[in-house]
């Protein structure tokens, strides 16, 4: 099974291809876009050895010139120190305006990789190979390019989109479990704010998608993709609509930027922060106690955390989102669902009334 998901967005219109074995797809298109010139790879550090040798043998096999140099994602390292290292390989290396900047691994890798591509030449042809659930539903689809300036999350960025996606679901198999977890938290949030029948399938499907079969992980990544495409078709530069999508994420980057021992993947702090976020709606008399409950139980049938097990009061974290890219004027803008399917963009939350919410969350 393979789906085809095209994104026309004002600043760029390509495919994102999702399917069982489709490096040879990725291939052939790398090969046609950069044609004698150059590519480049930056592979994700911890991709298991049968990910990167499967994708490499069919850049070879396609006739693709190409070198790869290893990128060891994490937040820590998707700094502007590791920008100018990756510029100065391209640079030494004779990269062209002509030559395709290939990112293979997970979101961090995708995000880095995506801002060296838009601002190396003024911009070379960027190809995004997300090798995670979470990169396939989220990162790769829209554009969003950046790096971390000291300890801000994404501070330095751009929307630049890649001249192709391809998610091969295959490389999901090679992955811990926990990672699967991570990506379908973003799943359960593409339901909450905007799609209550994407919300009641994945749900209802979700031992399935824990079992990794590969028409079954096809099929939710290709609705999730669908469903992101749409909104970034909408708002490709987050002016309206698209900013929906960050829901629970100004409550988890918090929590990600205090929890100093990395003990929750993003993923998990995300599915926290979603359930601040629906606890607030609840407090605010915004949306009813369904919508939490609901929530909750979604994120728990996928394995992952309701509450917060880190020594961090609501203080400190309040303190933290106060920091956050996101705010405008001075005021914290959180995303806050209304019903499930429905969600808005809420100016009007006090520190206190943040603290609640955080309070709820933190075991």
């Amino acid at each position: 099974m393979i789906r085809q998901i095209d994104v026309n967005a004002s600043n760029g219109n390509y495919s994102i291809v999702v399917g069982s074995g489709i490096h040879d797809r990725a291939a052939a298109a790398i090969r046609d876009v950069t044609k004698d010139s150059k590519s480049f790879v930056v592979v994700d550090a911890n991709l298991p050895t049968v990910v990167t040798d499967t994708f490499f043998s069919a850049f070879e096999d396609a006739g693709v010139r190409f070198e790869s140099m290893l990128f060891s994602a994490s937040e820590k390292n998707k700094t502007l120190e590791s920008y100018e290292r990756i510029c100065r390989w391209l640079l030494d290396r004779r990269a062209e305006r002509t030559s395709g900047v290939i990112a293979l691994g997970g979101g961090i890798t995708g995000d880095f990789t995506g801002f060296v591509a838009a601002t190396y030449q003024r911009g070379v042809p960027f190809f995004q190979i997300p090798t995670t659930l979470l990169a396939m539903v989220d990162a790769s689809v829209g554009g969003k390019v950046a790096v971390n300036l000291a300890s801000n999350k994404n501070m330095l960025g751009a929307f630049y989109q890649p001249r192709a996606v391809f998610a091969d679901v295959d490389s999901l198999k090679q992955l811990e479990l926990r990672q699967i977890r991570c990506g379908l938290a973003e799943c359960i949030k593409h339901g909450i704010i905007g799609a209550v029948s994407l919300f009641d399938w994945t749900s209802t499907h979700m031992d399935r998608f824990l079992d990794r079969e590969a028409d079954d992980l096809v099929e939710l990544v290709g609705r999730n993709v669908a469903f992101k495409a749409a909104i970034v078709d909408e708002d490709a530069t987050e002016r309206g609509v698209r900013a929906l999508l960050n829901l629970g994420h100004t409550f988890g980057h918090a929590i990600e930027a205090l929890d100093v021992s990395k003990t929750l993947y993003h993923g998990e702090a995300v599915s926290i922060g979603v359930v601040a976020a629906c606890y607030l709606g609840q407090s605010k008399g915004l949306c009813d106690e369904e919508v939490l409950l609901k929530a909750e139980a979604a994120f728990v049938r996928a394995g992952l955390p309701v509450r917060l097990n880190l020594n961090l009061t609501p203080k400190d974290l309040v303190d933290e989102m106060k920091r956050d890219k996101k705010s405008a004027f001075s005021k914290l803008r959180v995303i806050v669902p209304t019903s499930i399917g429905r969600a808005i963009v809420y100016d009007d939350a006090t520190e206190s009334d943040l603290a609640t919410a955080l309070e709820y969350v933190i075991a």
